[in-house]
C-alpha cells in the first residue's frame, strides 16, 4: 500500500479526484447561481411575454372603441345643425360596436336655442340585457362641461381618453371615456363626440394573467388610478401610493417610470420576499404591469441542487476508483503525448511523436496528433492566402467607393435663383445610384439622377458610364430628349450584361424658370409649390435606358414658381424597409414633403428626408442605395 501512494498514477488519481472535486464544488455553486439567474430571467421573459400579449389584446380593444369613433365623427360634422339626428348618431355607434358600452354627442354651450346643455346620450342597459338606451345627458345636475372627458377634448382640440370614473349619471358603470372634438366645415369647435369603454372588460383581460402562483396582473390610468372593477377596494387607488407604501426605492421608481410610459423590469423587497415587476406602456397611456414572487419561480430549483450534490458525492468515489485502475496503464504513454501537445501547442506543428506498437485507441490517439499537424499546417497556409486575398479586395473597394464618390459633385455653383443640393448613401462599398448637375452657360441649368439595376461594382462602372455620357452629350446643344436617346443608344451597344437605368434628366432656364426634363423609368419627383402644397410631378412612361435601341424619349416641360421646391430621389427611398418589412412609401414621402418649413436650404431638406428615412429604418440595415437631389427657385 506504501508503494501504491507513492506511485505517479495513485497521486494522480488522488489529485485528478481533488480536483475535480474542487472544480465540481465551483461547478455547482455557479451551475445554481446560473441557473437561479437563468429560471429568473427566463421567468422575467415569460411574464414579459404574457404582457405584451394582454397589452396587445386591450388595445385591440381599445383600437376598435376608437375606430368606432373616427369612423362615425365625419357623420356628426355633416349633421351639426340637426340636434334630433344625434340621437341616431349615438345609437348606430353602440349598436355596431361589440366593444362601446355608450356614447354621446355633447355640444358647446347654447349650441341650440333654449338649450343650454345638449348632450344626447346613448348606452346599452345591462338592467334590460343590453338594451340600447337614449337620453338626454346635459342638466344643471350633470354639467358636462366641467367633466373630464369633455373638457379634456375641448381644450386640447385633439381626441383623448379620460381617467377611469363612475358614470352615475350615464352608463352607472366604471369606465373611461374617449373624446374626439367635432369642427364645422369653418374649423370652429362645436361639440364632443364620446365613446365609453367598461373598465370591466379590461379587468377581465388581466384576470386571466397569471404566470405563476400568487402573480397578479395590474392596469393604471395615464395618471397612475388603477383600472378594475368599481367594486375592488383598489378602485380609485394609484399604483404610485401602493409601490410607496412598499418602502422600496426600486418599486417606487418602476411605478414613476410606468407614469412616464417606460417599460421595464424591476426587482424589489416586500415583506421580506423578493418580487419582480414588468411594466410596459400602452398606446393612449395607459400601463400594464405582471408582479411575480421570485419564490414561487424558484421553488424547485434548490431540490435540483441537492440531487445533484449527493449524485457529485457517489460520482467522485466511483471516478476515484476508476482513475487510480486506468491511469497506472495509460500514464506512460500518455506522459509522450504530453511533450508533443506541449509542443503543438506553443507552435511548432513537426514535432515529433511517439511511436506506438499496440493497436489500440492510444496508437489511434496518435494517428489523429499526425493528422491534426497535417491539418493545421494546411490550414495556417490557406488562412494566411485567405487573409491576404480579402485584404487587398477590401482595399481596392475602398479605393473604388472614394473613386466613385469622386465623380458626383459634391458643392455646386452659384446659380442665382436656383439653390440645389445631393447627397448619395450606397448600401455597399460602391452602388449604382448617381446625380450630376453643372452650370452649361450662364443662363442653363443641366442636371440629372439615375439608379442603375443591381448593386456592388458592376452598376458602379455603369453609373460612371452614365454620368461621363451625361456630362458629354449635355455640350451639344441637343434637347432633352435626344440627349436621352443618344445616352439609351450609347447604353445598349456596349451592354452585354443586359443592365439598364431608370434616370431622368432635366435642365432649367434661370431667366425664365421653366424646366425640360424627360423620364426613363424614374421615380416621379415631388414637386412642392409656393404654398406648401407637395404632389408628384407628371411624367410620361418611358422606359430605362439600355433596354431597347432607337427608343424615341418624349420630353416634358413645366413653369417653376418663384418659392418652388423639386425633389429628386431613388427607390432607396421609398422602399426603405423595417424588420418587418414595412416600406417607407410614397405617401409618407408626401405627407414628409409636406411639412418641409419655407425657410428650408437645399442642403436641409436632403439632410431632413435622409434622417426620417433612417428614423423609419431604425437599426434595419439599408438594402439600397439612398440618393436624394434638391432644388429651390427662389
Amino acid at each position: 500500500m506504501s508503494w501504491r501512494k507513492k506511485s505517479f498514477s495513485y497521486r494522480l488519481s488522488t489529485d485528478f479526484v481533488f480536483i475535480t472535486s474542487i472544480l465540481f464544488l465551483a461547478a455547482l455553486i455557479t451551475t445554481a447561481f446560473i441557473s437561479y439567474k437563468l429560471i429568473a430571467d427566463e421567468a422575467t421573459r415569460s411574464a414579459k411575454n404574457k404582457l405584451d400579449a394582454t397589452v396587445k389584446e386591450i388595445e385591440i380593444e381599445i383600437q376598435k372603441v376608437e375606430d368606432a369613433v373616427n369612423g362615425i365623427a365625419w357623420l356628426v360634422e355633416e349633421h351639426l345643425d340637426d340636434p334630433d339626428y344625434m340621437y341616431h348618431i349615438t345609437r348606430k355607434l353602440v349598436s355596431e360596436s361589440g366593444t362601446v358600452f355608450g356614447s354621446a354627442v355633447a355640444f358647446e354651450p347654447d349650441s341650440f336655442e333654449g338649450m343650454h346643455y345638449y348632450s344626447p346620450y346613448s348606452f346599452k342597459d345591462r338592467s334590460a340585457g343590453s338594451e340600447i338606451r337614449s337620453i338626454q345627458l346635459g342638466n344643471d345636475d350633470y354639467d358636462y362641461f366641467s367633466m373630464e372627458w369633455y373638457r379634456k377634448a375641448a381644450d386640447s382640440r385633439q381626441p383623448c381618453w379620460s381617467e377611469p370614473y363612475v358614470d352615475e349619471g350615464g352608463g352607472g358603470l366604471e369606465m373611461s371615456t374617449y373624446s374626439r372634438p367635432v369642427f364645422d366645415k369653418e374649423g370652429k369647435f362645436k361639440a364632443v363626440i364620446t365613446a365609453d369603454f367598461y373598465l370591466g372588460v379590461a379587468s377581465e383581460i388581466i384576470s386571466r394573467v397569471q404566470p405563476y402562483a400568487n402573480s397578479r396582473t395590474v392596469l393604471a390610468s395615464a395618471s397612475g388610478k388603477y383600472i378594475i372593477d368599481k367594486d375592488s377596494p383598489y378602485f380609485g387607488l394609484d399604483i404610485l401610493s401602493s409601490c410607496k407604501s412598499i418602502k422600496d426605492s426600486r418599486a417606487i421608481a418602476a411605478a414613476e417610470d410606468m407614469l412616464g410610459g417606460q417599460e421595464g423590469v424591476a426587482s424589489y423587497k416586500n415583506n421580506g420576499n423578493t418580487s419582480f415587476l414588468v411594466y410596459g406602456p400602452l398606446k393612449n397611456g395607459w400601463s400594464a404591469a405582471i408582479v411575480c414572487d421570485y419564490k414561487e419561480v424558484l421553488r424547485n430549483a434548490g431540490r435540483m441542487q441537492l440531487l445533484l450534490l449527493i449524485e457529485a458525492v457517489l460520482g467522485l468515489i466511483l471516478l476515484f476508483l476508476l482513475c487510480n485502475s486506468i491511469s497506472h496503464r495509460l500514464t506512460r504513454p500518455l506522459l509522450d503525448f504530453e511533450k508533443s501537445a506541449r509542443g503543438i501547442a506553443e507552435g511548432d506543428f513537426n514535432t515529433s511523436l511517439p511511436q506506438i506498437d499496440s493497436d489500440d485507441e492510444i496508437k489511434h490517439l496518435r494517428d489523429s496528433f499526425e493528422y491534426m499537424q497535417n491539418s493545421l499546417n494546411t490550414y495556417i497556409y490557406e488562412l494566411k492566402e485567405t487573409t491576404a486575398s480579402k485584404e487587398r479586395i477590401e482595399s481596392e473597394l475602398a479605393i473604388a467607393s472614394q473613386i466613385q464618390m469622386g465623380i458626383v459633385p459634391h458643392s455646386f455653383p452659384d446659380l442665382g435663383r436656383v439653390s440645389l443640393s445631393a447627397m448619395l448613401k450606397p448600401a455597399r462599398e460602391v452602388g449604382g445610384d448617381f446625380y450630376d448637375c453643372f452650370l452649361h452657360d450662364k443662363d442653363t441649368v443641366y442636371f440629372t439622377i439615375g439608379d442603375v439595376s443591381g448593386k456592388g461594382v458592376p452598376a458602379a462602372l455603369v453609373m460612371a458610364i452614365c454620368i461621363s455620357a451625361f456630362r458629354f452629350l449635355s455640350n451639344l446643344d441637343l434637347s432633352i430628349s435626344q440627349l436621352l436617346t443618344k445616352m439609351n443608344d450609347s447604353l445598349c451597344d456596349s451592354n452585354e450584361a443586359n443592365m439598364f437605368v431608370t434616370l431622368l434628366i432635366g435642365k432649367i432656364d434661370l431667366r425664365t424658370g421653366r424646366m425640360s426634363y424627360c423620364n426613363a423609368g424614374h421615380n416621379p419627383p415631388v414637386l412642392i409649390g409656393p404654398d406648401g402644397k407637395a404632389g408628384f410631378l407628371g411624367v410620361k412612361p418611358n422606359i430605362a435606358i439600355g433596354l431597347l435601341k432607337e427608343f424615341k424619349y418624349e420630353e416634358q416641360e413645366i413653369d417653376l414658381a418663384p418659392g418652388s421646391r423639386m425633389l429628386f430621389y431613388t427607390d432607396g427611398v421609398t422602399e426603405a424597409e423595417t424588420v418587418s418589412k414595412a416600406q417607407y412609401g410614397e405617401d409618407r414621402l408626401l405627407s414628409w414633403a409636406g411639412r418641409i418649413p419655407s425657410g428650408y436650404s437645399a442642403e436641409a431638406v436632403c439632410s431632413s428626408l435622409y434622417a426620417d428615412v433612417s428614423t423609419f429604418t431604425g437599426d434595419e440595415p439599408q438594402n439600397d442605395d439612398i440618393t436624394i437631389m434638391t432644388m429651390k427657385i427662389e
